[in-house]
């Protein structure tokens, strides 16, 4: 007696089976591998060039692959680097404050800081950017390091107008880097601000009481003469009026007055905050001039004025 085994196969189920042999076939002949120099070099290929969006791409790729490799950190800060270049200060603070968290005390870590401090700058965020080099100060015991990090503080203090802040963190800096960030001469220019012309804004308001008194004293004398003349004849008008008994028409320009009249105190006050300001900024600009130092080559990220070497 003969057994015979057959085997239905429906001709749906034949057809899967092909197409999957073949399919399995094609994707081992097709095999995409990734390298980590290979991908790590493109992604820094992609930096080089500016192409900052690509590049993060290609950085975070390298990370999710490979992310014992030694040169995370690395890929890291230039990811941060990129937002930074992109002029998205906030991200770029995320990133850099991710690498101190994650990579402390390492000088990329270090670095990082200064670029924190930096974003806060272009953000006009002063406070955070002191603050910033405060806590670095408090993190490392690196000469070098410390008197960079006080140097740019005060710059930013100068640049806030506040001099005697300045002079205290300047001398802070250490004797052997005393020469480099010019402190004898900044001190001895910091000393000058004593004879800077400042206008009280007090007495502007109080002098103002004479219209363009305030202006007047500020030394802005056309605007002096503007509003003494303009004053004076609102004031004349209505009292006109009044005396000509039309006390409705009085009435209405004695209220217009009494809007050019208030504005000619405020004005009178502002002059002097002006005047001051005006002064002030004067005085940085030539200090830096005589300096040749000042806050926007900071590792980098501070963007005030300085170019200070690595």
């Amino acid at each position: 007696m003969m057994i015979q085994n057959r085997c239905c196969v429906s001709p749906s189920a034949l057809f899967f089976l092909v197409t999957f042999l073949f399919t399995g076939y094609a994707n081992a002949g097709n095999q995409v591998t990734i390298e980590a120099d290979q991908q790590y070099q493109y992604a820094e290929i992609c930096f080089a060039r500016g192409d900052y969006e690509t590049a993060i791409g290609e950085y975070k790729r390298f990370m999710h692959f490979f992310p014992e490799d030694t040169r995370v950190e690395k890929a890291m800060f230039s990811i941060a680097m990129s937002d930074f270049h992109r002029e998205r200060f906030q991200e770029a603070i995320t990133a850099f404050t991710e690498i101190q968290n994650r990579f402390p005390n390492t000088p990329l870590s270090v670095q990082s800081a200064f670029m924190i401090s930096g974003c806060c700058l272009r953000l006009h965020d002063t406070g955070n950017a002191i603050i910033t080099l405060h806590n670095l100060l408090m993190q490392t015991d690196d000469t070098d390091v410390r008197d960079e990090a006080q140097n740019a503080m005060g710059w930013i203090y100068i640049e806030r107008g506040e001099f005697e802040k300045a002079m205290s963190v300047f001398q802070k800096i250490s004797l052997k880097n005393q020469s480099r960030y010019v402190v004898d001469m900044l001190s001895t220019e910091l000393e000058k601000d004593v004879l800077l012309p400042r206008k009280n804004p007090q007495v502007a308001g109080v002098l103002s009481i004479l219209p363009g008194g305030g202006f007047f004293y500020c030394e802005r004398y056309q605007d002096a003469l503007v509003a003494f003349l303009l004053n004076g004849a609102l004031i004349l008008a209505s009292w006109e009026a009044f005396g000509q008994g039309n006390p409705a028409l009085g009435s209405v320009i004695a209220a217009v007055e009494f809007g050019f009249y208030a504005g000619n105190i405020y004005g009178g006050i502002t002059s002097a905050h002006k005047f001051n300001d005006k002064k002030i900024k004067g005085f940085i600009e030539s200090l830096k001039e005589k300096t040749k130092i000042g806050v926007s080559g900071i590792r980098g990220g501070l963007q005030l004025s300085v170019q200070i070497p690595f």
